[in-house]
């Protein structure tokens, strides 16, 4: 898809992204943490937050980018997504390769 809608005449499309978890605040706290949000008085509460995406189906959705060209961008909030992001990242980094990076975004725990 990519290579196919590239051209002098048309917009670059150069990158995706793919949104991993949601935002930490409360009461939406759909960030994806290691650890559960804590309430008001400091204990856990066993809610850890949903990630949008499995880390599997993560790591094929990037790698399927990546081969195809694209740079992928991820804003992940919560640690567990952020870990998430990374691996998928890690799994298609090359040495010495050039000029595609991949990004991570609002890192916030």
């Amino acid at each position: 898809m990519h290579r196919r809608f590239t051209g002098p005449a048309t917009p670059r499309l150069t990158t995706a992204t793919v949104f991993l978890d949601g935002v930490m605040a409360f009461p939406a706290q759909a960030a994806a943490l290691l650890t559960p949000y804590r309430n008001a008085a400091g204990r856990p509460t066993g809610h850890r937050g949903e990630p949008y995406v499995s880390d599997r189906d993560h790591q094929a959705l990037v790698r399927a980018l990546d081969a195809d060209g694209w740079r992928v961008h991820a804003p992940a909030v919560g640690d567990r997504a952020v870990r998430t992001a990374l691996n998928a990242c890690e799994r298609v980094a090359r040495p010495g390769r050039r000029g595609r990076r991949h990004t991570l975004t609002h890192l916030d725990r």
